[in-house]
């Protein structure tokens, strides 16, 4: 058996006897009353039904003078009243046993936390009042950023960037200048070279070759060179002859000749012309080196005894008196042609040195 359901229909006996005791009360009551004859019969309580109601069983024989006097319609209205909060109590029975433990235990637990945190903030404070307070300090002065000095080297701020080169040959020792200083023989490895361009020369018995390097900044440029002959080609307006050092060249029939790599300088020379020049080439290993000679030019200077003109490989090239007029080297055939018909013909050979020419007309 159920004991709470037992305890409820026990509280709502007790609450329904309690109206009919009081509505017992209520009718003894007006049993005293004055000239009110008025029975009360209690009515069997059930649900859905009134609990007590009032009945009037006789009119008086004779009509009185006072008027009658009923139950006042409050009294049975407070016993229904009764009655009908013994039932909603019992239909309010199950959600109310259900949540009013979780409902209590939460209003406990809001109670508990809330006086924990109120006596905490009242010692807190209490604390805080009690606790002397110091004074603030006073700032720390700042010193000056001052940047330290970066040490120089690889890597370094403000240091001097550097690369490394290498040089081979073939073959092998031959010597190596750097911007014109020595350096060793190959096979040479070279560290530590300031970035940028360099003027390498490696020179061997067979020769000598030149490069610019170009060194870049932590890394190894190498140069690789074979020692051996190239070749030289010349052209000329006319016939001169090559030496080096005293020594003749040779061409061949294709005006080549085979020279050590490296700088030369060579001389063109024509002693009929009084010619002579010096014309430097650098000779690279198995390639070839072109030369042309191209003398200056000479002077020719023509005078008549009457006006003419003057022409040179018969192309006219002005009147008489002719001065300082350009012409190339070698031979040439002038003709000097007066206003009346009479031609003078010259074959000359102009030199380096001024050509003058006086014709006079007068004479056959």
């Amino acid at each position: 058996m159920d004991i709470e359901a037992v305890g409820t229909d026990d509280r709502r006996a007790r609450l329904l006897a309690a109206g009919g005791v009081l509505s017992g009360w209520v009718h003894q009551q007006q049993a005293g009353w004055e000239d009110i004859p008025v029975v009360a019969a209690a009515v069997p309580a059930g649900r859905g039904r009134t609990l007590f109601s009032t009945e009037t069983l006789a009119e008086p024989a004779v009509p009185r003078a006072r008027a009658e006097w009923r139950i006042p319609p409050l009294i049975p209205k407070i016993g229904a009243g009764v009655a009908s909060l013994g039932r909603l109590l019992g239909a309010l029975r199950d959600p109310v046993i259900r949540y009013a433990r979780p409902v209590a235990l939460a209003a406990v637990m809001f109670v508990v936390v809330g006086g924990v945190g109120w006596l905490a903030r009242s010692y807190w404070l209490q604390w805080e009042a009690a606790t002397p307070k110091a004074a603030p300090a006073a700032p720390k002065p700042v010193a000056p950023v001052v940047a330290a000095p970066q040490p120089k080297g690889r890597g370094g701020r403000g240091a001097k960037r550097t690369g490394g080169l290498q040089v081979e040959s073939d073959p092998m020792g031959a010597r190596v200048s750097i911007d014109g200083h020595p350096r060793g023989t190959t096979p040479l490895t070279l560290q530590s070279l300031p970035v940028g361009s360099h003027a390498v020369l490696i020179e061997s018995a067979s020769g000598s070759v030149r490069r610019n390097a170009v060194v870049e900044a932590d890394r190894f440029t190498t140069i690789r060179e074979s020692i051996f002959s190239g070749w030289l080609h010349v052209s000329a307006p006319f016939e001169v002859q090559y030496s080096e050092g005293g020594r003749g060249i040779v061409f061949d029939e294709h005006n080549q000749a085979l020279l050590s790599p490296g700088p030369h300088d060579i001389r063109v020379d024509n002693r009929e012309l009084a010619y002579h020049t010096v014309l430097h080439v650098e000779i690279e290993p198995g390639k070839i080196a072109s030369i042309s000679v191209v003398p200056a030019p000479s002077t020719l200077t023509v005078t008549a005894s009457a006006p003419a003109e003057v022409l040179v490989d018969g192309q006219k090239v002005g009147d008489t008196p002719l001065a300082s007029f350009p012409v190339n080297l070698g031979t040439r055939e002038i003709v000097v042609k007066s206003a009346a018909g009479v031609t003078r013909r010259f074959t000359t050979t102009v030199t380096s040195a001024p050509v003058h020419l006086d014709v006079d007309f007068s004479k056959q």
